[in-house]
């Protein structure tokens, strides 16, 4: 433990962070990365609003997907407006 302070095993930067948290939502994580996520997230706000809007944004289009599943299109302006409105609504609830 002389080389490596406390510090750095418990703590994941933000980098870290954003990049687990993106694989959560495809894929189970380990209960000790959970863990340092939690603990991340109760110390930085950025990360955990990212988080949040990843979510958010990965629910949205896994619904269109399944209403609609053939049809892959590009937004248009008035669409991407109204998904930002949609995340930004969800986010205040």
């Amino acid at each position: 433990m002389a080389d490596i302070p406390f510090k750095k095993k418990i703590f994941y930067s933000c980098k870290e962070t954003t990049f687990l948290v993106t694989q959560k939502l495809y894929k189970p994580l380990s209960f000790w990365e959970n863990l340092k996520i939690h603990y991340h997230f109760r110390n930085c706000n950025p990360c955990k609003r990212f988080y949040e809007q990843t979510k958010i944004i990965k629910d949205i289009i896994q619904k269109s997907h399944t209403e609609n599943p053939f049809i892959i299109t590009q937004l248009d302006k008035e669409q991407e407006d109204f998904l930002k409105k949609l995340v930004l609504d969800n986010l205040e609830k």
